[in-house]
């Protein structure tokens, strides 16, 4: 992209966002760029889905023989389909809701009619973009050669020094 100026890039989000403001906008740079802000909880949730995507592919969840070769795209589409997809899916799209009681918003589970409001093919994609990403990348570095994670503890770590 190269160097660009803040006149440059405050006319680009004019022009390309035009609904967006620019107290989200500073929000969102608070975030990324703030030394010594703890991840919220809907951040450390929503960081873990790679994980869960990753996991569920590689293990082949919801295909029904996993010593098959089976295209990945088969794969995927299996794994959208099966229930543990979607129990993960609402578990880590959480929902920001009010409490009438306290007052204050807190996180609830997405419904399954938040899920179905996606199609099929949606979820497909996304899973599949999450697969090929950079992120989906580093965390597939990661399984074990028989697809798990790795576990590490205080005494694996001791084991190692031994």
């Amino acid at each position: 992209m190269g160097t660009m100026s803040w006149t440059t890039f405050l006319e680009r989000v004019q022009k390309d966002y035009p609904n967006a403001k620019p107290e989200k906008v500073l929000n969102m740079i608070r975030t990324a760029y703030k030394k010594g802000v703890k991840e919220s909880q809907f951040q450390t949730i929503r960081n873990s889905w790679a994980y869960i995507v990753v996991g569920g592919i590689a293990n082949k969840h919801g295909t029904k023989d996993i010593n098959k070769k089976v295209p990945l795209t088969q794969t995927i589409s299996n794994y959208v389909k099966s229930k543990q997809y979607k129990d993960d899916w609402c578990l880590f799209h959480p929902k920001k809701v009010k409490n009438k009681k306290t007052n204050r918003q807190e996180l609830s589970n997405a419904t399954e009619e938040d899920f179905k409001k996606i199609p099929r093919s949606k979820h497909v994609r996304n899973c599949n973009e999450i697969w090929i990403s950079v992120k989906g990348k580093k965390v597939r570095k990661n399984l074990s050669p028989d697809n798990k994670f790795y576990i590490k503890s205080p005494l694996s770590t001791h084991l190692k020094n031994i």
